[in-house]
């Protein structure tokens, strides 16, 4: 009776932990020349020219993102918790409305909440949002770089390292609370 009970019940654990999945809040995609890129392992490989990164955003009004040519959020493990996360709402960059300036801001420890909320007549993203049923999709269109340290823009074709994203959505309260993350890592062609 043993031997018989202990597949059910590891049968049953299966069908419950498949049934518990966490729902998806948001998705990205890396677009450049009017089309998408492949992201493959986190890496996606563009040339150095103008691109677009769309967020699908899903029951989430928006995503906390990290850009950055240090990997000091890239390398942390799925599981590892993010140490400043509790800091991030209250020192988030102050990005151009309808992302007009079209500059990715790269820091190693700062982030932006690119967002949508439809009571707002201002967003991160370019002016133009797609509403679907159960999606809103905003497209960033990044033309440059700009490097808060030294108040710098900078060209796409100047950059010489690789870009990490690092994309959070979370549950803001009385303590955050991360809900998803995905990390996207640029190389040039």
């Amino acid at each position: 009776m043993k031997k018989v009970l202990h597949p059910i019940l590891l049968g049953l654990l299966i069908i419950l932990n498949s049934s518990f999945k966490t729902e998806l809040l948001f998705g990205i995609e890396i677009w450049q020349h009017g089309k998408p890129v492949k992201i493959s392992k986190q890496v996606v490989l563009l040339d150095k020219e103008p691109f677009q990164i769309k967020v699908s955003l899903y029951k989430q009004e928006g995503v906390f993102v990290n850009a950055s040519v240090q990997e000091n959020y890239f390398k942390l493990q799925d599981s590892e918790p993010i140490a400043n996360l509790a800091d991030w709402p209250a020192n988030t960059f102050a990005e151009s409305t309808f992302n007009v300036d079209q500059d990715l801001i790269l820091d190693s420890e700062g982030v932006g909440y690119w967002f949508y909320n439809k009571k707002k007549d201002w967003h991160r993203f370019d002016s133009s949002v797609v509403l679907g049923e159960n999606v809103v999709i905003g497209t960033k269109s990044i033309s440059h770089f700009f490097v808060p340290s030294v108040q710098k823009t900078m060209d796409i074709s100047d950059i010489k390292s690789p870009i990490y994203l690092f994309l959070v959505a979370a549950k803001e309260g009385r303590k955050i609370k991360e809900l998803q993350r995905q990390k996207i890592m640029i190389i040039w062609k």
